[in-house]
């Protein structure tokens, strides 16, 4: 048997295609006749359940498919409604009693065609709280029931918020008793672990502070200042430090005397100075290190080293025979003319207050000259001349046969 067309289905991009049987692919609502499946369409009374306009890129008449429902526990959610769900129907999701809650709704896609696909939905919020107490026996620890008032609490030794919770049994779902959460033992507060910005207080008697209680908290050496008050806080269940409810004002003391003196420093009249062989200006020193450590000390004093060693070589005129290779702070030597050199003596000097070890020696050269006698026998052309007056001479060229002006050197051989 061939039938035209169905009202309201849409082919997709190929006219040739055509409706052949209802039901094969489609589905007539108006008449309540359907298949598994669906091909694209939609109409106001009659309407086929996947959109054709979804479909067009495929080329084909597609195949669409109802959603698949989730896994969601029976004895709480009621879902049956959304199973064997018409693509592009819209269900309701409720509560089951004795649970309460605002009922949600899930969605299956008009144009879906995997019939894989999970329905659109969001779980209502179900909950319940009418279930019985458990029996005293059965009560847990930690949690503890007012028979006057009727309301449960936290016992003594624990703290928190009770939270009454009921549930059902997934297996057969009937109600059981109320389970309980939300009250833990109580903790004792921690002291804080010391850092370079908590060196100055002192927690020695906040140690395992119980929940509730107060300590003094103090300034720590080499700190000076006022009691402060640290506390646990009430009903205290974490891993909790020891809060400063008022805290103490700790200044660095830094003591005026020590109980030694380092090498290089000395003690004179009240005040700390640098000691003999030292030069700087000594101060006191106060501060604590990254592990919390006071450190008090004197600073400011260095030692007085020598100069660095020199040495005078391949001079002929310079003689520093008799100076030390190393020169002492302040101390200096002299440098004579080596003979047969005459002069003007210089010297050799390590500043005074020298702290550089590698720094060298000030040196002043003297002042040399060659101071030769007259020779003994006359090189050609040279005469000496004399007068019976005088104890000198003077050298000039033997005229007539050499003539010019006389220019005496002297030289080391």
């Amino acid at each position: 048997m061939i039938f035209g067309r169905p009202r309201g289905c849409t082919p997709v991009r190929a006219a040739v295609l055509i409706c052949i049987i209802i039901g094969l692919g489609y589905s007539d609502i108006d008449s309540n006749r359907s298949r598994p499946g669906a091909f694209v369409a939609k109409q106001y009374r009659r309407r086929l359940q996947c959109q054709a306009e979804s479909l067009a890129d495929v080329g084909m008449l597609a195949r669409c498919y109802p959603c698949a429902v989730p896994d969601v526990d029976p004895c709480i959610y009621d879902i049956g409604p959304c199973r064997n769900m018409k693509p592009g129907d819209v269900c309701e999701i409720h509560c089951k009693d004795p649970y309460i809650g605002e009922l949600t709704n899930g969605f299956c896609p008009g144009s879906n065609i995997d019939p894989s696909k999970m329905l659109e939905h969001e779980l209502p919020n179900c909950k319940f709280d009418r279930c019985p107490d458990p029996p005293q026996i059965l009560w847990p620890t930690g949690y503890y029931f007012n028979p006057n008032s009727r309301e449960w609490s936290c016992a003594y030794g624990y703290g928190g918020q009770v939270v009454r919770s009921c549930y059902t049994d997934p297996s057969n779902c009937v109600e059981r008793a109320a389970a309980f959460s939300g009250c833990l033992p109580l903790r004792p507060c921690s002291v804080p672990s010391l850092t370079p910005t908590t060196c100055d207080l002192d927690w020695s008697s906040c140690v395992i502070l119980p929940p509730g209680a107060t300590c003094a908290v103090t300034c720590r050496y080499p700190f000076k200042g006022a009691l402060g008050i640290g506390e646990c806080p009430a009903g205290n269940i974490k891993h909790t430090n020891v809060i400063l409810t008022a805290p103490p004002v700790c200044e660095f003391d830094c003591p005026s005397l020590l109980s030694s003196a380092p090498p290089g420093y000395e003690s004179f009249q009240g005040q700390w100075r640098c000691g003999e062989g030292y030069v700087g200006d000594a101060e006191k020193k106060c501060e604590v290190d990254d592990q919390c450590n006071a450190l008090i000390g004197l600073v400011g004093c260095i030692e007085i080293i020598p100069c660095a060693a020199f040495q005078i070589e391949g001079s002929c005129e310079v003689d520093a025979s008799h100076c030390p290779s190393e020169l002492m702070s302040g101390q200096s030597c002299k440098l004579r003319c080596k003979s047969p050199y005459e002069g003007i003596s210089g010297a050799v000097s390590c500043p005074p207050g020298n702290i550089d070890p590698s720094r060298p020696v000030e040196i002043v050269l003297p002042q040399c000259y060659t101071a030769c006698g007259e020779p003994r026998y006359p090189p050609r052309g040279y005469e000496f001349y004399s007068t019976p007056a005088s104890y000198t001479g003077v050298w000039r060229c033997d005229m007539p046969r050499y003539a010019g002006t006389v220019v005496k050197t002297c030289q080391i051989m």
